[in-house]
């Protein structure tokens, strides 16, 4: 009852959070007419100048509002949907909204759709079905991101107790490069189907009890 009062006179942790976020929305807002005007040339030159910034001991917090506006504008002209359409269905289809160093390398991975339940959960319930991909599992595409970001990595290590360890798998085994040697730790849990349990040994390279497998994994990482 306390918890139920508390939300509605504060407000949930999430509307809490998103509260705390309106007054940098509001100021990102304010530079689109400004930001609007410059030639393309312009914009792409205050990456330059926020690289500088940083250089100089800015930190990245103190350029967030001016670096996310010059991206919002930077979209607002070059992503349409049409350009967005004619790419290769996959994981980085949507690259611009994902964290990479270098050029991404596509494994692969299919596009899973969003699929609406209006019968389960009425008008407002998506669920996208991940079920679709490689392994059956969303982990694949951490698996994908991780090696393709790190093509000179020549080792891999991790614990798994399946869906992790099949992912890691198959995108090493997908790589242009594959790594040169890999180990999966982990266990066996129990209830798992045949088929389930089948691939879990197909990916191990050395299967122990569960809570043994991540300071395994990580003694053999750090050897």
């Amino acid at each position: 009852m306390i918890g139920v009062i508390a939300r509605k006179l504060f407000g949930s942790s999430n509307e809490r959070r998103i509260k705390g976020y309106l007054p940098r929305v509001a100021q990102i807002n304010a530079l689109e007419k400004e930001l609007a005007g410059l030639s393309d040339e312009a914009l792409r030159a205050r990456t330059e100048t926020f690289k500088q910034q940083v250089a100089e001991g800015t930190s990245l917090d103190d350029i967030l509002v001016p670096a996310f506006a010059t991206c919002r504008e930077a979209a607002k002209r070059t992503l349409t949907r049409d350009s967005v359409a004619a790419r290769e269905a996959g994981m980085w289809k949507w690259r611009e909204l994902l964290p990479h160093s270098i050029e991404p390398v596509s494994l692969g991975e299919p596009e899973t759709p969003i699929v609406a339940l209006p019968r389960t959960g009425g008008s407002n319930l998506l669920v996208k079905d991940e079920g679709r991909l490689p392994t059956g599992s969303f982990k694949v595409r951490g698996a994908i991101y991780a090696l393709s970001q790190h093509p000179d990595v020549r080792e891999v290590v991790c614990a798994s107790t399946g869906n992790h360890g099949a992912a890691v798998a198959y995108a090493r085994e997908r790589s242009d490069e594959p790594a040169e040697s890999s180990a999966v730790y982990g266990g066996v849990p129990g209830g798992l189907n045949a088929d389930a349990e089948e691939m879990v040994r197909g990916v191990m390279t050395q299967l122990m009890d569960s809570q043994q497998a991540v300071p395994a994994a990580q003694a053999s990482s750090e050897a």
